[in-house]
């Protein structure tokens, strides 16, 4: 289940950053948590070509994980973007 996806663009491309609910349990008991990065023209931000950022325990954990990522591919993109330049 997605629980928040961000849309990541800049002039070097876009991105989609993607936090889901898994359905697995952790040895702990807890349910797992998955951030994902995929191009913004993935047919599927789980395909194969998605990358995972974390895979975490609690919802707090996935909160700062997404924003986590969303930095990350703003600045690739903004780096990508300079190269072009």
């Amino acid at each position: 289940m997605t629980v928040r996806r961000t849309e990541v663009e800049d002039n070097g491309g876009r991105v989609m950053v993607e936090t889901r609910l898994l359905g697995t349990r952790t040895p702990r008991g807890t349910r797992e948590w998955e951030t994902t990065i995929a191009p913004g023209d993935a047919p599927d931000p789980d395909g194969p070509q998605a990358t995972v950022f974390a895979t975490v325990d609690t919802g707090r954990e996935a909160q700062l994980a997404h924003l986590q990522a969303v930095d990350f591919a703003a600045a690739a993109l903004k780096l990508t973007a300079r190269r072009h330049e």
